[in-house]
């Protein structure tokens, strides 16, 4: 949809274009994570919900990932 990104370059003109690029492409993956997936819903109906606090690394593990996929990301800080 939005073709190959822009180099990264070497001038502040060229940063700026591919940070454009990035955040129209943060914006796009928001509003697919938004939309319900037919899979996915299928997928949480399968699944069988295990106990919050089990207390296995296993757990941690899987939430963690969960939540990289599943909240937005946000730029701390831009330094050219």
């Amino acid at each position: 949809v939005l073709g190959p990104p822009p180099a990264f370059g070497q001038t502040a003109g060229q940063h700026i274009k591919w940070l454009t690029y990035q955040k129209r492409k943060w914006e796009l993956q928001n509003e697919q994570r938004q939309q319900p997936s037919v899979t996915s819903n299928n997928q949480q109906l399968s699944t069988k919900q295990k106990p919050a606090t089990d207390g296995k690394i296993d757990t941690y593990i899987r939430r963690a990932a969960e939540h990289l996929h599943t909240r937005p990301w946000q730029i701390v800080s831009y330094e050219l």
